[in-house]
């Protein structure tokens, strides 16, 4: 019998055998520089943290009654202990919160609700997201017992946290809305303005900006109105990141910097470093890497100085890859290395996976592809590691969730009078339970088999992206170290490497695909389509400029398609990776409205009759492109299958003029 690994390397020996092309890859277009933030942060900032630490001490020396210490310590837990990093002190705290609350009879429950809050958001801030969503669920289910709304919203706000990192956007998004019900019929706009915030990064982290800048504008609103200046900054960090994601630069700095000025108007000196971070990746994926560095110099200073770890952390390792940026390599590894020395002490996987990802790139960018692929191999592990604990999670819901609705039923349904005073009422109870038990076993049943679907579904992604993808960078580290030989290796070597971005190519959009099917198709989705079609010309920029290519992008503000944004930008980077192979150097590719879709017209070689009527039916042997650009036929195919039950369509035609025309209709 073959094993699984056998399997692959066949696959990917089938797959290099069949396949040549290149992916292309860009940089973003530099708006204009504008001035970094001052030097003087030492002389310019303050932080109210050690005031707030010391009002709390001395409040918790100065308090009778245990409930009030209970309080306290909760306050000091956050204040000074996980809010900047330093978890052991926030554990300390919470565990005497929580004796004390247990101590106390009757049990003092919202000291304990808090206390499990804050053991949640240790757990949260080291990456361990299951342990993080019991404490939030334990927390959640005392704050409902007592019916303590304001705490049962933040429950709701927490958990949605915990799905937002672990890329489970629909969940986090659903966590959220129920925050911001609750906050609404409570009244307290601070908490509705946050919630809005925190509604308007999921939708942007989805790729729906137009959604996105809705919400966050709206948050805004509501925190300029009552004058809530530091979520307020949050706004604006969060509108600046949201253009960012646009490629939007100019108005992502200008926000950003707004944020920046209300930071320091409030000497809040944990916001103004967290704004240097922002300033600093948008200056990055502008390409300008002095200006990046200086900023990412400035929120290191801030955030030793306040003692702030994660921060510290996070600033090693974005200064390394401003430094590799540079082509610094000797100062790249020595912050790297540091961040991820600081990451394992504080414990935060997150940050640890980060710094390998970037040490894999420094090692391939001095050629040592040995260390290169031994760090991407860690970096992959820390992210499984992260990724995996979805399946936990979801478990840990469902027995929480069975947990409480099991005490629900039975405090509605039998008491003791009722069994006393009620023996027929008791007949049919214990009938309507074995039917509920029949019913469950039935249904639980269904669930195993649908669970083994998915487990199926699962383990193919890992087959997909390990036992192929990884096998296939090794291959293609190998290969460039192959290039400094003679002449004939080299052609070899690169010809070998093209074909490997092109079996890459096809693993993506399988990967993606097969990630996209596990979703629970969203009903009301919605694509940007200016958004999307921008991406997507970002993406091929590199074979644009190549073929000297001219983009008519007509392409009006506010046009929407019901599809996922993620599909959408699958499709569309298939027909517009097409437009730019099939079309002859010097020429026009117009993008364009057409009723209530798009078109993309180019004027290329066209396509026959016979060709358009197998395009997205069948995976057919691919025609050169105008420069022999290759492919593998598949591309179309994929987009056909992924349209299968969507409320869009794909047609081709081709007009006298000559070329192609592909129009997305809604």
């Amino acid at each position: 019998m073959f094993d699984l690994k056998s399997i692959a390397w066949f696959i990917v020996l089938l797959a290099l055998s069949a396949c040549t092309g290149k992916r292309e890859n860009s940089q973003p277009v530099s708006p204009t520089p504008l001035k970094a933030a001052s030097d003087s942060i030492g002389t310019r900032v303050s932080t109210t943290k050690n005031k707030m630490v010391d009002s709390l001490l001395l409040s918790l020396s100065t308090a009778k009654e245990d409930t009030n210490k209970a309080n306290v310590l909760n306050q000091l837990a956050k204040f000074d202990g996980w809010a900047y990093g330093n978890y052991e002190k926030g554990l300390e705290y919470a565990q005497q919160a929580q004796a004390l609350s247990e101590k106390l009879n009757p049990l003092y429950k919202k000291g304990l609700a808090d206390a499990y809050n804050n053991f949640g958001a240790v757990a949260h801030y080291q990456a361990n997201f299951p342990k993080a969503l019991r404490y939030h669920l334990d927390a959640l289910k005392i704050r409902q017992e007592i019916g303590y709304k304001f705490g049962i919203a933040d429950s709701y706000n927490n958990i949605g946290g915990v799905y937002h990192q672990l890329g489970d956007y629909p969940e986090s998004l659903k966590n959220h809305f129920i925050a911001l019900k609750i906050r609404e019929e409570i009244g307290h706009k601070q908490r509705i303005g946050v919630s809005y915030n925190n509604i308007g990064h999921l939708y942007q982290l989805q790729g729906n900006f137009t959604e996105a800048l809705a919400y966050t504008f709206k948050g805004l609103e509501i925190l300029k109105e009552i004058g809530e200046k530091q979520h307020l900054a949050n706004s604006y960090n969060n509108i600046g990141n949201i253009y960012k994601a646009k490629g939007d630069y100019p108005n992502a700095i200008k926000y950003l910097f707004d944020a920046l000025r209300i930071l320091e108007e409030l000497k809040d000196k944990f916001g103004i470093a967290t704004s240097y971070v922002y300033i600093g990746n948008v200056y990055m994926a502008q390409s300008k890497h002095s200006d990046a560095l200086q900023i990412f110099l400035d929120a290191l200073k801030v955030f030793e100085e306040i003692g702030e770890l994660r921060g510290i952390a996070d600033s090693y390792n974005n200064i390394g890859a401003a430094y590799l940026a540079q082509r610094k390599i000797p100062e790249a590894l020595s912050f790297v290395n540091k961040g991820l020395v600081l990451a394992k002490k504080i414990g935060t996987l997150e940050r640890i996976k980060e710094a390998y990802q970037t040490l894999a790139s420094i090692d391939s960018t001095r050629g040592d592809f040995k260390s290169a692929f031994a760090n991407y191999r860690l970096y992959t592990i820390y992210k499984d590691s992260l990724t995996n604990q979805e399946k936990i999670v979801k478990s840990t819901q469902q027995k929480m969730q069975y947990d409480f609705d099991k005490k629900e039923a039975e405090t509605k349904l039998i008491t003791d009078a009722e069994l006393r005073k009620q023996k027929l009422i008791l007949y049919f109870t214990l009938s309507g339970l074995l039917a509920l038990s029949y019913f469950y076993y039935t249904v639980k049943k269904k669930n195993g088999i649908i669970a083994q679907q998915n487990e199926l579904n699962e383990h193919t992604i890992a087959i997909l992206s390990h036992d192929i993808k990884e096998p296939l960078l090794g291959v293609k580290l190998m290969l460039k170290k192959l290039n400094k030989d003679d002449p004939f290796v080299a052609q070899a070597s690169h010809s070998l490497e093209g074909q490997i971005n092109s079996v890459n190519g096809i693993l993506t959009n399988l990967l993606k695909m097969k990630k996209l099917s596990l979703v629970k198709k969203d009903k009301n989705a919605q694509a940007d389509v200016q958004a999307v079609v921008k991406n997507v010309l970002q993406e091929l920029n590199v074979a644009i400029q190549t073929k000297e290519l001219t983009i008519q992008n007509d392409i009006t503000e506010g046009l929407v398609l019901p599809i996922a944004p993620e599909k959408l930008q699958i499709i569309v980077h298939n027909l517009l990776s097409n437009a730019v192979k099939y079309s002859f150097p010097n020429q026009k590719i117009r993008i364009f409205n057409e009723g209530k879709g798009f078109c993309i017209q180019d004027f290329g070689v066209g396509l026959s009759p016979e060709q358009r009527s197998k395009l997205m039916r069948e995976v057919t042997a691919s025609q050169q492109g105008t420069k022999q650009e290759r492919g593998n036929g598949l591309g179309l195919f994929l987009v056909g299958a992924m349209l299968q039950g969507e409320n869009i369509k794909v047609v081709f035609d081709s007009p006298e003029v000559g070329g192609t025309v592909a129009k997305v209709l809604g």
